[in-house]
């Protein structure tokens, strides 16, 4: 049974923006007449106006049933400064692990079918239809259950957006695979730029109608692992005493099996290293180095829980019979699925964080 392509059914999809005024395209799933809907796909150029086409961005609202997740690309529609955006709308019940990824691609393939290269301009002569973007949701995205107990609040519509501006696409994905912010809720919407367009916004045409308020801080309202570090601790939480250990065992029982990294990391000597991360359901794990010589390294790992991901620490370098690997620390995010994201740390170069994907293998 393909569990992926019904939860894909339950995520709404709409595509909409500039053409002969801001309106909706094309959508299925949602009722874009629905007022809770059409509050999400208004025309964000009362707030924002990018007159040079093809400039991205991003943003997050919340209404009760979903999160939404929106890619704008500025386009052209009788003149600059308009705009054409995807929007997905995501169950607060789902997750989808590769979310900005899917919003590329669908974006990506919009402008290829709709729209001029060379000025910006929506073609006249073609029709939309929105199950060609269905199908590419449905052979690209990995949607899996959310099964973080999370507090959220719908976004407030008689508010100005809000910006946070970002350096890289990894912390562009962070804020996606984890949007329940407590500071992304008292807006009408969140957006994300990357900083230079920000910064530096009048090498890109970008106008703000008013000089926007920047979120530089975050509380996550997820307690998902941030109640867990409290609850490890023995503090009360909802004016009950809670037990860490039956607590800490979500956590462990989280990551149990064995996961292999998929992404590409190497040693000193840059061989190319395969990891295992072998969790048996105590707070104790085995890490496994394998160099491209079949030479075998083993260490310990100790589990503790942070407020957004398990971490993993060393006290002592995984050995092999051909020598000893310096010890490392890793902060690890299992997702609700077979896969996950982790970092490497170098206890001695803590700022130099190493982001790498792993995939459990039994």
């Amino acid at each position: 049974m393909d569990t992926n392509h019904s939860y894909i059914d339950e995520t709404g999809l709409a595509i909409w923006g500039c053409k002969g005024g801001c309106r909706t395209f094309c959508a299925d799933i949602v009722d874009v007449k629905e007022r809770e809907i059409s509050n999400t796909l208004k025309d964000v150029r009362s707030f924002v106006s990018v007159r040079r086409p093809g400039v991205d961005y991003y943003a997050v609202e919340f209404t009760s049933r979903f999160k939404v997740f929106t890619h704008y690309r500025s386009s052209n529609d009788s003149g600059a400064g308009a705009f054409i955006a995807v929007s997905l709308f995501v169950p607060h019940a789902l997750s989808v692990t590769n979310l900005r990824e899917v919003l590329d691609e669908l974006i990506a393939r919009y402008f290829r079918e709709y729209v001029n290269p060379l000025n910006g301009s929506p073609l006249s002569e073609k029709y939309d239809e929105i199950k060609p973007f269905r199908d590419i949701l449905r052979s690209i995205a990995r949607v899996v259950p959310d099964r973080r107990k999370v507090n959220y609040s719908t976004s407030i519509q008689n508010d100005i957006p809000k910006i946070v501006k970002y350096d890289d696409l990894a912390m562009l994905d962070r804020y996606f695979n984890n949007p329940y912010y407590n500071e992304f809720f008292g807006c009408q919407e969140v957006m994300f730029f990357r900083r230079e367009l920000v910064d530096n916004r009048s090498a890109f045409d970008i106008t703000f109608s008013r000089e926007p308020e920047s979120i530089d801080s975050f509380t996550e309202s997820l307690p998902a692992y941030q109640a867990m570090q409290v609850r490890a601790k023995g503090e009360n939480v909802s004016g009950r005493q809670n037990n860490a250990v039956s607590v800490m065992q979500v956590a462990v029982n989280t990551l149990k099996g064995t996961w292999k990294n998929v992404s590409r990391l190497v040693n000193t000597d840059k061989e190319r290293l395969t990891m295992y991360f072998t969790f048996d359901g105590s707070t104790q794990g085995v890490l496994e180095l394998v160099e491209p010589s079949g030479s075998r390294y083993r260490g310990i790992l100790e589990v503790a829980v942070d407020a957004d991901r398990i971490s993993l620490h060393q006290s002592s370098g995984c050995e092999g019979s051909d020598g000893i690997y310096e010890p490392y620390d890793f902060a690890f995010v299992p997702g609700t699925g077979q896969d996950a994201y982790g970092m490497v740390m170098n206890p001695h170069q803590r700022n130099r964080q190493i982001r790498f994907n792993l995939v459990r293998i039994r």
